[in-house]
């Protein structure tokens, strides 16, 4: 009967090798190499993926290639607001100064005036009107009319009445009859402003330019009436 040695014992409780680290596979020439860690890859890698991310300095320049070309458009716009305003106010004053030559026609406004006792009531009737000194260059307009009754303490506007708009005419037809409630004894405390106004759009920063206007006080009718007449219009005052 044989007995193990030492050799053989120690041998026998020496623990097995531990594993090795790395694996190897076999490449085809023979050369072994480590295997790499196995990795998701994204079939389609948007920009924030690691094959697709920007540094820094990139998305500075990007950054400032937009700002650039937001202000460039910014300026653009505000150059040609600055041109078209300029243009407009040109145009406009040009109109405004031909308007406002006293020695030109600016037609007549056919009316009556006249006051009821019995109603306290001050009655103004605006016809019709001919002539009109038109700012369109091809000689139209869309006038309408305003009459006015003003205070001579505060030249503050008392009551006001208007006409419709006549489209396209020099020669418009109004046919309205207005009427005022002025006590009897405050009559001459009072004048009348008759303004004839064109309806035509000028643009947005033009007011409704005046073709002209008649202004009268109350004190220099005979009996507070006037007989229907034609009268003649005058520049605007400023």
């Amino acid at each position: 009967m044989e007995y193990a040695n030492a050799v053989h014992i120690e041998r026998a409780s020496k623990p097995p090798p531990p594993p090795q680290e790395t694996p190897k596979k076999k490449a085809m020439n023979g050369d072994s190499m480590a295997v790499e860690p196995s990795k998701t890859v994204n079939p389609s890698p948007g920009l924030l993926d690691p094959e697709n991310k920007l540094n820094a300095e990139e998305i500075s320049m990007l950054r400032s290639e937009s700002i650039n070309s937001i202000n460039n458009s910014s300026g653009r716009s505000s150059r040609l607001g600055r041109v078209f305003t300029a243009k407009h106010e040109k145009s406009s004053k040009s109109r405004r100064a031909l308007l406002h030559k006293g020695n030109l026609p600016r037609g007549e406004v056919e009316m009556s005036i006249r006051y009821a006792e019995p109603t306290k009531k001050l009655v103004v009737q605006v016809l019709r009107a001919k002539q009109l000194l038109a700012w369109d260059k091809n000689g139209q307009c869309n006038p309408y009319a305003t009459v006015k009754l003003i205070s001579l303490e505060n030249s503050k506007d008392v009551q006001k009445r208007k006409t419709g708009v006549v489209k396209g005419s020099v020669n418009p037809c109004f046919d309205n009859h207005f009427e005022f409630n002025v006590e009897p004894n405050d009559l001459h405390n009072y004048k009348l402003l008759i303004s004839v106004k064109d309806d035509t759009n000028y643009g947005a920063f033009s007011a409704k330019p005046t073709l002209g206007q008649i202004e009268m006080r109350l004190t220099s009718l005979d009996k507070w009436s006037l007989a229907q007449q034609w009268i003649r219009l005058e520049a605007e005052r400023n």
